[in-house]
């Protein structure tokens, strides 16, 4: 390989005949023979072997030109034959930082190419999996190049996290080394808070807020409530307990404000308190306004308030079964109340969810981007595949057989717009004498069949005739049938 000197060419107004000395000198590499005359040229290419220049030296070029009356003109350079190093804040080739987790973090590495006389190719071997880079390789020619590598905190596990990072450098593609660079990495969190909302099963107008630090890196916390704070009381390590109690109806806001280690961090959440009335109609909804409540008089034996919350403030076992939450899980209407919740695609049913997990489809409609339901029980709910057709209209369907000997079957739909009510269906004779009582009960809204055997109300078996079964529903819907039995 060879080394090409080059500098610009000098201009002499009485004498174009300049002669140029180019002298190589270091301080520890003083035999290196330094003397080279070159006349009316700006170049000089000298081999390297010839030359033996120790690697780590660092060399002084002068550059003197003379006319030919010896007035002479000189200029001083330095470079060096080192080889290209890595730059960081390392120290004995170990990198430490700390990290907050939640937060990506930009690691500079600069690789330095002294004065650029040898272009190094730098590449990875190794690389740990939650740092990225932008590329896999990189040219240096000039004296320091920056390459910055992401590291990923979200994938990091808490506290020290111990790797490597094995860089490789080629130069001249024959010179090949590395350098191994020793990660710990200390990743810190404000802490993983999480809230739970509850309305005490007893006592409705009593709500407890749980704050939950699962890695307890929590050192203290604020507590507010429609911007007022609240008291906390530390159960343990890692819970957090606030109380209030006659929050009014509507929307409230909460903001948790923690301090740690790692710094300030908040936590919003939101809850919607609806007034469930004993003696008249009432209705409310969730804060986002995506599931709402509608009750008529009679459905609550006295006033209530009712929680509606998201997912977000569920206690953490319920996280994965369910959207949303109605009052307290486990507790009932005395009555069925309409539920409702906007989704944007037909074919869904609203399921209801138990402690378990367990799902239970509710009969549901859906009309203009909105899942309807009917339902007395209170706790988890949540959108899902609908399985269970309900008719829209109450209808009495034919009897089959008919004429029939001596068990035919009366199909009945009750309409989900009439919604759940006492129904009646009663058998009468061509005289309008009652024969049998086929139901006298309290039904949900959906798709019944009602089997008369042939017989009277005392167990024995009516003669051949015409009958009539009638159907009457408190929300008053009456129809009748003609039914013949043959003997």
């Amino acid at each position: 390989d060879s080394f090409k000197f080059t500098w610009e060419k000098s201009l002499d107004v009485d004498d174009t005949l300049l002669t140029y000395k180019l002298s190589l000198f270091s301080y520890i590499a003083d035999t290196v023979d330094t003397n080279f005359y070159i006349e009316n040229d700006t170049t000089k290419m000298l081999d390297l072997q010839t030359l033996n220049f120790p690697n780590e030296a660092l060399f002084y070029w002068t550059v003197e030109v003379a006319d030919t009356e010896y007035v002479t003109l000189s200029d001083t350079n330095a470079f060096t034959m080192a080889s290209p190093i890595l730059i960081t804040d390392a120290v004995d080739d170990s990198l430490h930082a700390k990290l907050k987790k939640g937060v990506d973090y930009e690691l500079p590495l600069v690789l330095s190419n002294s004065t650029g006389f040898l272009d190094a190719y730098w590449h990875f071997d190794s690389i740990p999996g939650y740092i990225t880079v932008d590329s896999s390789s990189i040219l240096t020619r000039n004296l320091n190049d920056t390459l910055t590598l992401l590291i990923n905190s979200d994938s990091l596990a808490l506290h020290m996290n111990r790797d490597s990072l094995l860089l490789i450098y080629e130069t001249h593609e024959y010179s090949v080394d590395s350098i191994l660079l020793y990660l710990n990495l200390d990743v810190t969190s404000p802490g993983e808070l999480t809230l739970a909302i509850i309305q005490n099963m007893a006592f409705n107008n009593y709500y407890e807020f749980i704050c939950n630090d699962s890695v307890t890196m929590i050192d203290s916390m604020q507590f507010f409530l429609d911007q007022v704070q609240v008291s906390v009381q530390k159960s343990d390590s890692f819970t957090y307990i606030a109380k209030a109690d006659n929050l009014p109806a509507g929307n409230h806001e909460i903001s948790i404000e923690t301090y740690s280690y790692a710094g300030k961090d908040t936590l919003t959440r939101s809850m919607a308190i609806v007034l469930g009335k004993k003696n008249s109609n009432w209705a409310g909804s969730s804060v986002d306004g995506i599931i709402s409540v509608k009750g008529e008089a009679k459905v609550l034996s006295a006033d209530k308030p009712i929680l509606i919350i998201d997912s977000t403030a569920f206690h953490p076992i319920y996280k994965n079964f369910a959207s949303y939450m109605i009052g307290s899980p486990g507790q009932k209407f005395d009555k069925e109340i309409m539920l409702k919740m906007r989704f944007p695609n037909a074919g869904q049913a609203l399921y209801h969810v138990d402690a378990e997990g367990h799902e239970m489809e509710i009969p549901s409609v859906y009309r203009d981007g909105t899942i309807m339901a009917w339902t007395d029980k209170m706790g988890l709910f949540k959108s899902g595949e609908q399985t269970i057709i309900v008719a829209e209209k109450t209808a009495l369907g034919n009897n089959y057989p008919n004429p029939f000997n001596p068990i035919t079957r009366v199909p009945f739909d009750l309409g989900f717009f009439d919604g759940p009510q006492r129904v009646q269906c009663i058998i009468y004779n061509i005289r309008g004498q009652e024969v049998y009582k086929l139901m006298d009960n309290y039904l949900q809204v959906g798709h019944y069949e009602f089997t008369w055997p042939g017989m009277n109300n005392y167990g024995q078996n009516v003669s051949s005739g015409v009958y009539f079964a009638r159907i009457i529903s408190a929300k008053g819907y009456i129809k009748t049938e003609k039914m013949v039995l043959i003997r």
